[in-house]
């Protein structure tokens, strides 16, 4: 069972950090300069979000152990 959670996290985090680099190459592009996670409020989201179901997967091999 936690086996399938930790594959639903896995993919969920390669989502976001597929989303964050398309974010920050779009605002190269028109910007011409970076974005930084911890200035922009989406990005700094999708950061918190990472770490969030970092806690989880943790969690979950801990009660799993």
């Amino acid at each position: 069972r936690s086996s399938m959670v930790d594959k639903s996290i896995y993919i969920v985090q390669g989502e976001i950090t597929t989303v964050v680099g398309a974010i920050k190459r779009n605002s190269r592009w028109s910007n011409h300069t970076s974005l930084d996670e911890e200035q922009d409020p989406l990005l700094n989201s999708f950061g918190h979000l990472k770490e969030i179901l970092n806690n989880i997967k943790v969690l979950l091999e801990q009660e799993y152990s």
